[in-house]
């Protein structure tokens, strides 16, 4: 370093800080093979990127991604969680349940191909009308929310109101209830209100309102 002239002139300083700045700014990219920070922080200055390209990955074992100032796209999130909502209208047409379970209504619902797991939050609503002298023959009708092969604790349907009373007075009966189903993998699957009864009669309506919730495992 002895060696080195020194610049004279403090324009003649700032000149040579210049050339120097300039000279490190066009280095251009550098490529670092198996770096690895003990401590400290890496830093990347005057609005530089760090990128990860050719199928590389940015993995964190362990800590937090914090990000002081900016934001992740919200493209780089699309296929961790996405929602849709399903809906079966009551004025629609209605089956009749028997003696095994099956939909009355129901909906296809088809996973994004990415979509590890479904989560179902739904609530819904059934009914049957039926004459007063049916509610005391041992007649029975339960209903129940159900995707796929899996399904929620069923409801027996109850006198909700008389309609007619008299010889061929007839009721309402009805039940409802709230769910939450996980549905694991991206095949699609149905999603409905279930029926069942002690023997086939009356037509059973039936609604609901869904939200599925789209993950991956990790999300």
């Amino acid at each position: 370093m002895d060696q080195v002239p020194l610049p004279s002139g403090i324009g003649q300083a700032q000149r040579r800080l210049r050339e120097i700045q300039s000279a490190v700014d066009s280095t251009g990219a550098r490529t670092l093979e198996n770096a690895s920070i003990n401590q400290g922080t890496l830093r990347v200055k005057h609005g530089g990127n760090i990128v990860i390209s050719d199928g590389g990955t940015l993995r964190i074992e362990s800590g937090d991604l914090i990000l002081g100032r900016g934001k992740i796209r919200g493209d780089a999130l699309a296929e961790q969680f996405t929602a849709k909502t399903y809906s079966i209208p009551l004025e629609g047409a209605a089956d009749s349940p028997n003696s095994s379970w099956r939909f009355m209504r129901k909906v296809v619902v088809s996973p994004p191909s990415w979509a590890q797991r479904t989560l179902i939050i739904a609530s819904w609503y059934a009914y049957q009308i039926l004459r007063l002298s049916e509610s005391g023959s041992g007649y029975q009708a339960r209903a129940r929310l159900a995707a796929g092969s899996k399904e929620c604790e069923s409801r027996m349907l109850h006198w909700e109101y008389t309609l007619e009373v008299g010889t061929n007075g007839r009721e309402r009966d009805s039940a409802s209830g709230f769910g939450i189903l996980e549905i694991p993998g991206n095949q699609e699957f149905s999603l409905g209100v279930q029926g069942w009864a002690t023997t086939a009669k009356a037509v059973m309506p039936v609604q609901m309102d869904a939200t599925c919730l789209f993950t991956r495992n990790n999300s």
